[in-house]
């Protein structure tokens, strides 16, 4: 079945009554965004949209945009094994075959309980600082982990956006698309997960119910570690995580994240860590639960060694596809994806939209032009905490979260159209300042920042004076020259310089002799003076020296043959 685009999709809903069979769905109000849009939230194989009903009641509506194998027998075993656990860990929803129509056509939706509370993202990130708080949330996940192992349910995708924390730390899942219960058959999964999250080994053959095992040694690792430093969150967390990420799990040797845990002084904690290592360098079927791994019980034996040394280069590795947000093609191509978008700021522009509520667009090109952007309204700078301003033009910042469809637009005086594409911020882990070098890394076009820079013992002369000419923006002489040369001639001695036995041969050696001859022509080094030893430049000769003194008095008795006939 080819099923509607996120486009599609926000066309029909805006019209509730025409677009859903179902009562509640049909009388209801789709929550829209300050141009009056649809918003549209999640990601993966649906689109998610709020509608309120007449009764005072709101929904999660997810409409599937990309195909998902066997649809409604995973979410009819899946619903009912669920309704028969009534366990608060999960929320109430309807799959519903033909619950949307677009352009005449039916096609599936889930209905689902808009369930309150933070995303576990969200919590974290205000909560982090409080001990108690973190400790309790842990032991949350822990009594989590025991009654889905006791069900044999397999959630597929435990991460900040699909835990909701209560103000007490009681927990609830969302987005059951990945989810293994009993009866289902092992191996063939229809997703693997968010990447900061998984095991490297993690494969669509893994598909069972032992499928968290390793996001719950993670979240209960990472809680673990905020409790005991919590400044540890500022330095790793990108929205997308908590400390740790994909890049982590393919080589804790090279992890700045494992560097700093080991500094952690907790004897309980670095035992935990060293199994954690060996556990990411295992293959998945191997990975224990978390009472045995906080236990000490059934912990691969692999040769990892945690790190001494900075981080070696290597590619990083996205928990979402990373899209370069200079490419206004690129970002259309993945419009109800959720992405990682990477830019450079060009310019940020406030308003208001007609009813006086104010917004702000930070654009990655000009306006004018095909531009993504990243919008903020009324909700989102107040998630955010600051308002963008003039002080971001230049920054690199990166952003997580879902493609809206494209806008075509006019200036308030409808003089000039333009089209825009990019991401609505709703949540303050969304953004994230980031370094040109981290950007660039990220994008695939530059080393992993902190990573050693390979030396070469051979000899690049020439390469070092292609390096310092674009650095003095002038040109440079050979390594036996003494000083710069300039643009005006200079006498030229008859015979070559003889080669001594003291030229430079190596890279240290001609980088001096190099740096020697950029001495400017002020400096303090005496007039008549021959250049460095054993270069075989020829010391100053008195008429070179006079050249500029007979020029300064050929101006002076200029100006005053020129002031005697102005005087007549």
């Amino acid at each position: 079945m080819t099923l509607p685009t996120p486009d599609a999709y926000n066309d029909a809903v805006q019209t509730p009554r025409l677009a859903f069979s179902d009562t509640e769905l049909a009388n209801g109000t789709v929550e829209c965004n300050g141009f009056g849009i649809p918003k549209a939230l999640g990601g993966g194989f649906a689109i998610t949209y709020r509608l309120s009903s007449r009764n005072g009641k709101s929904y999660a509506v997810r409409c599937f945009h990309k195909e998902v194998r066997n649809l409604q027998d995973r979410y009819h075993r899946i619903h009912s094994i669920l309704k028969a656990t009534q366990s608060p860990l999960f929320v109430g929803f309807e799959y519903q075959q033909t619950g949307i129509k677009v352009k005449s056509v039916g096609y599936p939706i889930v209905k689902m309980e808009w369930a309150t509370g933070m995303t576990l993202g969200e919590y974290i990130e205000q909560n982090y600082q409080k001990r108690t708080v973190i400790e309790q949330l842990r032991a949350s996940f822990a009594q989590m982990e025991a009654e889905l192992q006791q069900r044999g349910i397999a959630h597929g995708d435990l991460q900040n956006g699909n835990v909701l924390v209560s103000p007490q730390g009681g927990v609830r899942l969302v987005d059951y698309d990945g989810m293994f219960v009993p009866g289902m058959n092992a191996g063939g999964g229809a997703e693997l997960g968010h990447k900061h999250f998984q095991h490297p080994d993690r494969n669509a053959a893994s598909f069972g119910p032992s499928i968290d095992r390793f996001s719950f040694l993670v979240i209960d690792l990472s809680l673990w570690a905020l409790a005991l430093q919590p400044d540890l969150f500022r330095r790793f967390s990108t929205g997308e995580n908590i400390l740790f990420a994909a890049n982590d799990y393919a080589d804790p040797a090279s992890s700045q994240v494992f560097q700093a845990l080991k500094m952690v002084s907790d004897p309980t904690f670095q035992k935990a860590l060293v199994s954690f290592a060996a556990i990411c360098k295992s293959s998945f079927s191997s990975v224990p639960r978390l009472p045995d791994f906080l236990a000490g019980r059934n912990i691969p034996i692999a040769p990892v060694s945690l790190p001494a040394a900075p981080p070696s280069p290597q590619k990083y590795i996205g928990a979402l596809p990373v899209i370069d947000a200079s490419k206004f093609g690129d970002v259309c191509q993945h419009v109800g994806d959720k992405v990682e978008l990477v830019g450079q700021i060009v310019e940020v522009k406030a308003g208001s939209t007609r009813k006086g509520t104010p917004y702000v667009f930070i654009n990655f090109g000009h306006w004018r032009d095909d531009c993504v952007r990243v919008t903020l309204w009324s909700e989102g700078l107040k998630a955010l905490g600051v308002t963008p301003d003039y002080s971001w033009h230049g920054q690199w910042i990166v952003v997580n979260g879902l493609i809206d469809p494209v806008y075509h637009g006019k200036n308030r005086y409808k003089t000039i159209e333009y089209r825009s594409v990019g991401i609505t911020l709703s949540d303050r882990s969304q953004l994230h300042k980031i370094t040109q070098d981290e950007a660039l890394w990220r994008l695939g076009r530059g080393a992993r920042p902190g990573s050693p820079v390979p030396h070469s013992s051979a000899p690049a002369p020439s390469k070092n004076e292609d390096i310092l000419r674009n650095i003095q923006a002038k040109p440079v002489p050979s390594s036996g020259s003494s000083r710069p040369t300039t643009s005006k001639p200079q006498s030229t001695p008859s015979a070559k310089p003889q080669q001594t036995t003291s030229q430079p041969s190596t890279v240290k050696s001609r980088n001096e002799a190099i740096l020697k001859g950029l001495t400017p022509s002020g400096s303090s080094q005496p007039s008549g003076v021959s250049g460095p030893k054993g270069s075989g430049q020829p010391a100053k000769t008195p008429a070179n020296d006079n050249s500029g003194c007979l020029i300064a008095l050929a101006i002076v008795i200029g100006l005053i043959v020129l002031m005697a006939i102005l005087g007549r």
